[in-house]
């Protein structure tokens, strides 16, 4: 990887002969200067962990070298050109691990098990990141004997088709497939082209035949070798390799490993970080992935901060820091004022140094807990995010969940709501008739293993304030029924326990049709309902969330779904003791009513007459999770979180940009590119008065956010991309929609 070389500036180049230079100048010194040994100290300070810092080095320097091949076949280099056809012995050799270097270690707990344990940032980004390095050690490192000594060739530039590839297990009857089955029919086919690679044989479900029927190239691998699949993934010319899977089950994530594409992407599969060199971007929004959370994003903000107060800064720490620490006080108040501004230069280097070193993700092992800032080691994610501009969760209800059509021939809004009011308490009726009518149903349809103590305890709270209600969870599994009564008797008592009711799972499509009977659906909070949030928002009933953690993307998807429908203040909380009160105030607002009039001629009823006067007796309720009910039933087919169609051509724009962002090498932080060189907007002080220190920079950071977004917009070229992507930061996907975009949804849960 010389420094000169045709093709766009490479960052990651420079760094590392930067690096070469420094090490060389330490072996090759006896005695290294003081310059030499702190900015030895600061290289240091960014490898941790030395062999997975290798491996990524090599990761990333694979990258390079793919993108120069392309670059120099593009410009006619006939060395280039001729190593398409014969690239044994050409100048694109794939870096080689470190000769001797160990198998990296695994933890005992899974990825996917990090969405239920009490885990903070640095242990979920850890649990990840040993993982993906295993997988890379498994790929790179001579256990995958076909791995061509050469990076795969790069495709040619799209003509005009980007190539999308999908790789997944669930290509079946799956949650997967019921939320994305019509996704690949949508892409525009002026510009993509859709490759579907199906880990997993078929099962003859409508899901895989619509999806097979629907894509322009599915390839049904099941069979295949992981070499099989990478040289048919390289054969197909694959710009950007979608990843669908992540740490699930049936994953085959060796295919990402060996790169044979060169914009690798993930989403949907896993909620949660890959901690990988082999995955360049998430799809996400900024409700489940706030960018304090996001590596890259910490470190742009880090160096514009530096820029914006360099006096203040103290190896990161915040001058609040500072004045809480006697020491640091009591230094700058007995030394004379030469000592503190000698002591606030060596501050300035020292914090300077440290920037100059920062390279972004390269060791996620790096602690940053001694930078005393937002995002300072509370960062989850290596990966770069694809912003979606309303939420990261697509769907597919509104073209496969419609059994309710018969209903939507009514011609007016009052006669469908009050139908839709019927088929409620019909349901009712047959599911739970010992039910009075004044009973407040709350509901959770997840699995119980969401179920965390925490949690149950407040659901017994709410059962206890409310004596005429019930919780209605699922035999998922069966198991659970039995040891969820036995705890609610221990903690609450027998008469709080009784009013915990199980039935039966159904299948998917009775499963979306009764979730309207619940009157409100208590969320889980350490992991959300994600899929099951969905169904349940499609039916109308009100969702009651509080995402627990900033820094688990799978404990705040029910609040980007709820955000979406344009409900989220409404359903969306910010604490446990708001979580109860919230669903106590739903529940002891409600009242009900009854109306009765005779069917309409020519229409069959939905509840049947009384055979005495012919009468049809309607349960008309009133509340606060009535009204949200209403707003959501109502609005459901123009509301963006079912808009499949829309949600696929933002993602579009996202595939595309990461596309271009590959080719003119945007990908890589350069700090040579700043294009936020102006102060911070503050925002309205009463909006932050009762916030701390580190929520008010981040309302900083998310006003930020948005007047980039809007300079953006402001220009016809920026209307014309639909993007917002800052060199080596993520890429905002913007839509034409006059609704709250999720960038401001993320400032309002900020005061909430």
């Amino acid at each position: 990887l010389p420094l000169a070389a045709p093709g766009p500036r490479m960052p990651l180049v420079r760094f590392l002969h930067r690096a070469l230079a420094l090490a060389r100048e330490v072996a090759e010194a006896g005695d290294v200067s003081a310059n030499t040994a702190r900015e030895w100290r600061l290289l240091a300070r960014q490898m941790r962990n030395e062999g997975g810092w290798a491996m990524r080095v090599c990761e990333r320097a694979a990258v390079e070298l793919q993108r120069r091949w392309y670059w120099a076949v593009q410009q006619g280099e006939a060395a280039a050109i001729d190593a398409l056809a014969s690239p044994q012995g050409s100048a694109f050799r794939r870096p080689a691990l470190p000769t001797g270097l160990a198998a990296p270690l695994v933890p005992t707990v899974l990825p996917f098990h990090t969405f239920t344990y009490p885990l903070d940032a640095r242990e979920i980004r850890l649990i990840s990141h040993r993982n993906a390095l295993r997988l890379s050690f498994t790929t790179l490192g001579g256990s995958a004997p076909w791995l061509p000594a050469h990076v795969y060739a790069p495709p040619p530039a799209p003509a005009p088709h980007i190539r999308i590839g999908y790789v997944s297990s669930d290509f079946n009857n799956h949650p997967l497939s019921h939320l994305m089955q019509s996704v690949f029919g949508m892409h525009d086919r002026a510009r993509f082209r859709v490759y579907c690679y199906a880990t997993t044989p078929p099962d003859g479900t409508v899901h895989r035949q619509k999806i097979e029927a629907e894509a322009d190239v599915f390839v049904s691998c099941a069979a295949w070798s992981t070499q099989r699949i990478v040289e048919q993934i390289a054969r197909d010319r694959i710009h950007v390799l979608v990843n669908l899977n992540g740490y699930t089950k049936g994953a085959r994530n060796e295919i990402f490993a060996a790169r044979p594409a060169p914009v690798l992407v993930a989403f949907m599969g896993f909620a949660g970080t890959l901690g990988a060199g082999w995955c360049d971007y998430v799809v996400t929004d900024p409700v489940v992935c706030p960018p304090w959370t996001v590596r890259s994003e910490v470190r742009a903000e880090r160096r514009r901060r530096a820029r914006e107060r360099p006096e203040m800064q103290e190896v990161g720490r915040e001058p609040a820091a500072l004045d809480a620490d006697p020491a640091a006080s009591r230094d700058r108040t007995d030394a004379d004022p030469g000592a503190r501004a000698a002591g606030r230069a060596a501050r300035q280097r020292e914090w300077a140094g440290e920037l100059a070193w920062d390279f972004g993700e390269l060791d996620p092992e790096e602690d940053g807990a001694h930078t005393g800032e937002a995002g300072g080691d509370g960062w989850v994610y290596t990966e770069r995010m694809i912003y979606m501009p309303h939420t990261y969760f697509v769907n597919d209800h509104r073209q496969g969940f419609r059994e309710d059509d018969e209903l939507r021939e009514l011609q007016s809004a009052e006669e469908l709501w009050l139908a839709e009011q019927d088929a409620r308490y019909k349901m009712r009726r047959e599911l739970f008739p010992q039910l009075g009518d004044d009973v407040f149903i709350f509901a959770n349809f997840n699995q119980l293993y969401k179920i965390d103590p925490t949690l149950f305890r407040l659901w017994l709270r709410i059962l206890e304030r409310v004596p005429a209600a019930i919780i209605w969870l699922l035999r998922f599994p069966a198991a659970g029924e039995e040891h969820l009564h036995r705890v609610a008797t221990e903690w609450a008592g027998a008469d709080v326990a009784r009013r915990v009711v199980f039935t039966d799972v159904a299948p998917k499509h009775m499963h979306i049709k009764r979730g309207r009977i619940a009157d409100a659906f208590l969320d889980t909070t350490e992991c959300n309902a994600h899929t099951t949030a969905v169904d349940i928002l499609w039916s109308g009933t009100p969702v009651l969330t509080w995402p627990r953690h900033e820094h688990k993307l799978c404990s705040r998807v029910a609040a980007s779904v709820a955000c979406a429908t344009g409900q989220g203040r409404a359903m969306v909380v910010g604490s446990a003791d708001e979580y109860v009160e919230r669903a106590v105030e739903w529940a002891t607002a409600a009242r009900h009513e009854y109306t009765y009039d005779c069917p309409p001629p020519g229409r069959a009823p939905i509840l049947a007459p009384d055979p005495h006067t012919g009468y049809v007796k309607h349960r008309i309720c009133h509340g606060p999770a009535m009204d949200i009910r209403l707003q959501l039933f109502m609005a459901r087919d123009c509301s963006r979180l079912f808009d499949t169609r829309r949600w696929t051509r933002n993602l579009e724009r996202g595939y595309a940009e990461a596309w271009r962002r590959w080719v003119a090498g945007d990908d890589e932080p350069d700090d040579d590119c700043d294009d936020d060189s102006a102060p911070a907007p503050e925002p309205d002080p009463a909006a932050v008065r009762a916030l701390g220190p580190p929520d008010r920079r981040k309302t900083r950071w998310s006003l930020r956010i948005e007047r980039r977004i809007a300079d953006a917009l402001a220009t016809p070229a920026g209307r014309q991309r639909a993007v917002y992507a800052p060199p080596g930061g993520s890429i905002w996907v913007l839509d034409e929609d006059d609704a709250m975009p999720s960038q401001a949804w993320v400032r309002e849960m900020l005061a909430w």
